[in-house]
């Protein structure tokens, strides 16, 4: 998900990822320059953080 920064809400510029829960993240992982650039275009050429979150797993409720 590419997150706008230019909202007119002054909380969520300073922090964008506001929405996201901590205990949410499994990993974090940087793609930085031509590697992030080949795989989502011009917008990432600067870098791409990519967060994952935790999901269910199978057979546990």
């Amino acid at each position: 998900m590419q997150l706008n920064t230019q909202n007119t809400n002054s909380y969520a510029i300073s922090n964008p990822l506001n929405f996201l829960n901590p205990n949410d993240v499994e990993s974090i992982e940087v793609l930085k320059d031509a590697a992030a650039a080949s795989i989502y275009g011009s917008q990432a050429a600067n870098g791409v953080v990519i967060i994952s979150t935790k999901k269910g797993k199978a057979g546990r409720t």
